[in-house]
């Protein structure tokens, strides 16, 4: 039984990976055909949903005018009536993606505590748990990729992160292409 329950697990493993490369297959796609910036953003959005299987997604960048600010720029599975092409917070109240962006480095929070009265908003006051990962153009970070789940048993393993890296990654190949700060994004 033992030796079966590992196979599953296994095969489980195996078929989730293939489902990431097919994600990174579409998005390297996107970005070699020249695909508007919006477009492919989204996609990146919508695969790193469908992978991770949370509830939403937001693709957040500095804001050009005020670089103490995130601005949104993708998302998938927040409120329509609050999240809106160029909503901008402060980075003290963007949750994980605060954090992310200010350190350089992948935030895990496991429960709301951590979430701002914005991201709540964003979020219906449904978010249990978050994550995000930077994104950097040429070195430099330029913003994050948040994943929330409203569950309250959601738990981020290993393997989470490194496929929201592996997303983040994406954004960063795409910004090298196209400044994310630019204003003239059209989502």
């Amino acid at each position: 039984h033992a030796m079966r329950q590992r196979s599953e697990q296994l095969l489980d493993s195996l078929r989730q990976r293939q489902r990431l490369l097919e994600h990174l297959f579409d998005v390297q796609r996107s970005i070699s055909r020249r695909r508007p910036l919006a477009q492919t953003l989204d996609l990146i959005t919508t695969a790193a949903q469908d992978l991770l299987g949370d509830e939403m997604v937001g693709l957040w960048v500095y804001d050009a005018r005020d670089t103490s600010r995130a601005k949104l720029v993708s998302s998938v599975g927040l409120a329509a009536e609050v999240a809106h092409e160029g909503l901008t917070v402060p980075l003290a109240d963007a949750g994980a993606t605060g954090v992310a962006m200010l350190t350089d480095d992948i935030v895990v929070q496991p429960d709301a505590e951590g979430t701002s009265g914005v991201i709540a908003a964003l979020t219906g006051g449904s978010l249990c748990a978050s994550m995000a990962a930077p994104v950097h153009d040429s070195g430099t970070v330029t913003g994050a990729l948040l994943v929330g789940s409203y569950r309250p048993d959601r738990v981020y393993g290993a393997s989470d992160v490194q496929t929201l890296r592996a997303f983040a990654d994406q954004v960063s190949l795409r910004s090298e292409e196209h400044s994310l700060n630019s204003s003239h994004i059209t989502i």
